[in-house]
């Protein structure tokens, strides 16, 4: 090895301490980056191979558009500024819970 200087093996040392650092931390990330690739998902299994888990459509248009009973359709408004943007909201009606 070359001789190094004292700032030189610091320098390797903090750049080697950091790499280590952010090695660790994305462990978990990286684990689930390579099994969606090996194995088409990030190891959570979907309800379908092409819609994955997206919700039941509030509605069909094939039938003259009638509605999904367990879901209701509600228009609301966003309060997160002064704009007040219309949104419309899918609640489930067995749990009156909001869905998307």
């Amino acid at each position: 090895m070359a001789n190094l200087t004292r700032r030189q093996w610091l320098k390797v040392g903090l750049a080697a301490g950091g790499l280590a650092s952010f090695a660790l931390s994305y462990r978990e990330v990286a684990k689930r980056a390579i099994d969606g690739l090996l194995s088409g998902t990030s190891g959570k299994v979907t309800r379908d191979r092409i819609f994955a888990n997206a919700l039941i459509p509030e509605a069909n248009a094939n039938t003259g558009w009638l509605q999904n009973p367990r879901q209701v359709i509600s228009m609301t408004q966003c309060f997160g500024c002064w704009t007040q943007c219309g949104v419309r909201v899918r609640v489930d009606s067995e749990k009156d819970r909001v869905l998307r």
